[in-house]
């Protein structure tokens, strides 16, 4: 990964860490990582284009490493998800307001076949679906709070409903 783009993606980690975090734009990231503006368009693109790169690169491959099965996939992200609440939930809103619902579906559906090229079309889906269900569920929660009890009870209904749905 070039400079620039680690700068601009550890930048965003930091920022997104910060609890009761209000947005972030393109300004507030050139001046908190002291790269111009037109830097940050040229090597990576516009506020969609740098979460996308932050999810690709921070969640994705945390979960998709070292795993062999989807089930794997799906309790890898949940335990990313529940070990880094802020920053996870903190993305998901920020991404919510400048990615329409139907382009989160297209950009994670491309993420995933990125990484996991042999996971078939309703296992992407489920995964996708997860994935905002579990924000959905967590944006409710007052404060960021997402029990350990809500966290097992999401991994124990995703993984239930694919052993149902894929055998």
């Amino acid at each position: 990964m070039n400079v620039i783009k680690n700068r601009v993606i550890q930048t965003v980690c930091n920022t997104l860490t910060t609890p009761r975090f209000e947005r972030f734009t393109i300004y507030e990231l050139s001046s908190k990582s002291d790269i111009d503006i037109l830097t940050i368009y040229t090597e990576i693109g516009f506020m969609e284009d740098v979460y996308k790169t932050v999810f690709e690169e921070i969640i994705l491959k945390n979960v998709t490493e070292n795993s062999k099965t989807f089930e794997d996939i799906i309790n890898n992200f949940i335990n990313y998800v529940s070990n880094n609440k802020i920053f996870c939930l903190n993305l998901y809103k920020e991404t919510e307001e400048k990615i329409v619902f139907q382009k989160i579906i297209k950009l994670l559906n491309d993420l995933i076949i990125n990484y996991c090229e042999d996971t078939d079309s309703k296992d992407r889906l489920y995964l996708i679906v997860g994935y905002i269900r579990i924000f959905q569920q967590w944006s409710t929660e007052r404060y960021y709070i997402l029990s350990a009890e809500v966290i097992e009870e999401i991994r124990k209904n995703l993984l239930l409903n694919h052993k149902e749905v894929f055998g």
